[in-house]
C-alpha cells in the first residue's frame, strides 16, 4: 500500500500559541491558523470561506512557535495530519485530528506585531519578512480554473 500524509498551509495565527509540558523538559504548543479559498455561486457572486485548523508542535519547534508567532502573523506550515481520541469524564468518546506541524515560517508580521522579534536561525525554521503589509498581495483570482497566484 502506498499513502502521502502531507499538509502545507498558508495562512494567519488565529490565536496566540499556546504550550503544555508533556513529559519533563517535552513541551506541546498549539495554535490555530485560519486559511481563506473563494467560492463562486451559480449566479457568479464570488463567498470567501474561511477554514480553521488545529496545529500543533513539539520540542524546538514548540518552542519556537511559542517564542515567535503571534496572532495575526502569515505563516507557512508544512506537517501532516494526526488523529487521536480523547475521552471524557462522562465516558464520551471522541476525535481529535489537528495538523502536527514539522516546519513552520513567518511570512509577514501583522501591522500589530511589526515589532515582535524574529527567529535568527534560518536555516532550521525559516526566514521571515519584517514589517510587510498583507494588503500589498493582490488576492488570488480564479476564472474558469485558472489561477493568477501573486507569486
Amino acid at each position: 500500500m502506498i499513502g502521502l500524509n502531507k499538509v502545507i498551509l498558508i495562512g494567519t495565527v488565529g490565536k496566540n500559541p499556546e504550550t503544555q509540558y508533556i513529559k519533563k523538559g517535552f513541551s506541546k504548543t498549539s495554535f490555530t491558523l485560519a486559511t481563506d479559498s473563494a467560492n463562486y455561486l451559480p449566479d457568479g457572486r464570488k463567498v470567501s470561506v474561511t477554514e480553521w485548523h488545529d496545529i500543533c508542535a513539539y520540542g524546538e519547534l514548540s518552542e519556537f512557535a511559542v517564542q515567535f508567532l503571534k496572532k495575526g502573523d502569515c505563516i507557512f506550515v508544512e506537517g501532516c495530519l494526526k488523529t487521536r481520541y480523547v475521552t471524557s469524564e462522562s465516558g464520551y468518546r471522541y476525535k481529535i485530528t489537528e495538523i502536527e506541524s514539522e516546519k513552520i515560517q513567518i511570512i509577514a508580521r501583522s501591522q500589530k506585531n511589526a515589532k515582535a522579534p524574529l527567529p535568527e536561525n534560518e536555516e532550521k525554521i525559516g526566514s521571515a519578512i519584517p514589517n510587510f503589509d498583507m494588503g500589498e498581495i493582490p488576492a488570488a483570482k480564479i476564472k474558469g480554473g485558472d489561477f493568477d497566484l501573486p507569486f
